[in-house]
């Protein structure tokens, strides 16, 4: 244990471990690090963490590989493996979209957009019609990847993965209660840019309502699941120690702050995502609720405590939708009065959208070249402009056409079932899978948030997406608990004991 706690190993997953949490708590502070230098410093934060994890990948030898002891192992870490090939051949089809092909690409390719009104493309011998705009989304794509790959490389003790869930919980926390300070005067306390158009909803630091409310929706699930924790220490045995009792005690308590302030946290973020306004936003972040609920279901176990925290939980709903309605829930009802507007315009930008799909159907027309393109297909009955289709999935077909996108949905669909194959593994520890599940149900609610929102494209939301996505899976990478019988006759030379060793992996 000693020289796990002091070798370089250790030393090289803690600052790994610290840098992730950096990126993931301090991205939201800069406008989500939408654009400028917090975007590019984001940037190169997650270019220095890849070499972090790829060393550490080198240097141990394991990486994605679950603990041997993890039964069923075997085909999960297939489908993992799997679901890495597909997004690795879909960051190739990209980079390849950026390679000029040979002239005789370009009359065939761009013949759709003669007449159009479009500017001649940079390069009209690539399968990008701007490769300038798909290099910089390649590079933004590389960089919300790596704490995906680098959580389970790093965080393979639980202590890890319980305190960067902890250092989120809390940061989302934080970030709500400031919000709501501003929401409540009217923004008279920002310290941030609010844009008019959006008027008093609650913000935080993100220009946009709706991506703050998709950031927080992710860190809800999160909360629960370390409210769900179960506490052990009182059940140490007496020969351990009166030290590694009062030990086992003081964490105890120190886990029961956590399960508190994890509690204000929900609390907080499920006010603060109400009074976003925005509708995604709160369909997305009760989506993730009841994702959490039904993993936990799964587990067929509430643990010590689970009735009193399933109890706590019914009184921080009610204390959340009493907060919501002393506060005034009349702005927010006059959001969801409006939707028809709303999903009339959608619908009519994913209408024109579909005929960038129908010219380009195989391999898109660049990664990040939506702006470039749409202006030529957006009909009159759309004023203004329009850089996104508020579709992320309609996007990805347009960009990359059927191929790339089937990539992704693959590595998915992979991914997913995955986790629900070491999610269901009876040897991993209890705890560790409700800290997967937490992580796992606030992936899913930004799933559904893209459906009808662009907030995956604010670094701090990909970039945290990203990380939830690498806990759920170091999560379930260690923790498990082994049992081994032994003989009748070492049975009888141990004093009649019950005959059954337990091996608890770190």
């Amino acid at each position: 244990m000693g020289s796990e706690q002091s070798g370089p190993g250790f030393w090289i997953r803690t600052a790994g471990t610290a840098l992730i949490l950096a990126c993931a708590v301090l991205s939201p502070l800069f406008y989500g690090s939408v654009s400028g230098w917090p975007l590019w410093t984001l940037t190169g934060l997650t270019g220095v963490l890849s070499l972090i994890a790829a060393f550490e990948f080198w240097r141990s030898g394991r990486g994605l590989r679950p603990d041997a002891a993890a039964g069923q192992a075997d085909r999960g870490s297939a489908m993992t493996r799997a679901a890495a090939l597909l997004l690795g051949a879909f960051v190739l089809l990209v980079f390849v979209q950026t390679l000029d092909l040979g002239s005789w690409l370009g009359p065939a390719r761009y013949g759709a957009l003669s007449g159009k009104g479009l500017p001649d493309p940079l390069l009209p011998s690539s399968l990008s019609v701007y490769p300038g705009a798909t290099r910089i989304s390649l590079a933004l794509l590389l960089s919300s990847a790596v704490p995906l790959f680098a959580a389970p490389v790093l965080m393979k003790r639980k202590e890890k993965v319980y305190a960067a869930s902890a250092a989120l919980a809390g940061a989302g926390g934080a970030t709500a209660f400031y919000a709501m300070l501003n929401y409540l005067s009217s923004n008279a306390a920002s310290v941030h840019f609010t844009a008019a158009e959006f008027g008093n909803r609650a913000n935080g630091t993100f220009v946009n309502p709706n991506h703050f409310a998709a950031h927080l929706g992710m860190l809800i699930p999160l909360c629960l699941s370390i409210m769900f924790l179960k506490s052990k220490a009182w059940k140490r045995r007496s020969e351990d120690g009166l030290f590694r009792l009062l030990a086992s005690a003081a964490q105890d308590a120190s886990r029961r702050w956590w399960k508190i302030l994890a509690g204000l946290s929900f609390v907080t973020m499920l006010v603060a995502v109400v009074f976003s306004a925005s509708r995604m936003g709160i369909i997305s972040a009760v989506s993730g609720v009841a994702c959490f609920f039904f993993l936990s279901f799964l587990l067929k176990r509430a643990g010590d405590g689970g009735r009193f925290w399933t109890a706590a939980l019914i009184v921080l709903l009610l204390g959340a939708l009493s907060i919501a309605a002393w506060v005034g829930l009349e702005p927010v009802m006059t959001r969801f009065e409006a939707l028809d507007p709303g999903i009339e315009r959608r619908l009519e930008i994913w209408k024109d959208a579909a005929g960038i799909l129908a010219d380009f159907p195989i391999l898109g027309t660049g990664l990040g070249t939506f702006p470039h393109v749409f202006p030529a297909y957006q009909s009159d009955a759309l004023p203004g402009g329009y850089s996104f289709p508020h579709n992320e999935y309609l996007q990805l077909l347009t960009e990359t056409g059927m191929l790339g996108f089937l990539l992704v949905a693959g590595a998915a669909a992979l991914w997913t079932a995955a986790f629900i194959r070491r999610f269901q593994n009876a040897d991993v520890r209890a705890d560790r899978r409700k800290i997967a599940a937490g992580a796992f149900a606030g992936a899913f609610t930004m799933l559904l948030n893209c459906g009808t929102e662009l907030s995956l494209r604010m670094p701090a939301n990909y970039i945290l997406f990203s990380l939830l996505a690498g806990i759920s899976f170091a999560a379930l990478s260690g923790g498990s608990v082994r049992v081994k019988r032994t003989s009748t006759a070492a049975r009888g030379t141990r004093g009649e004991e019950s005959g059954m060793f337990v091996r608890l992996a770190p």
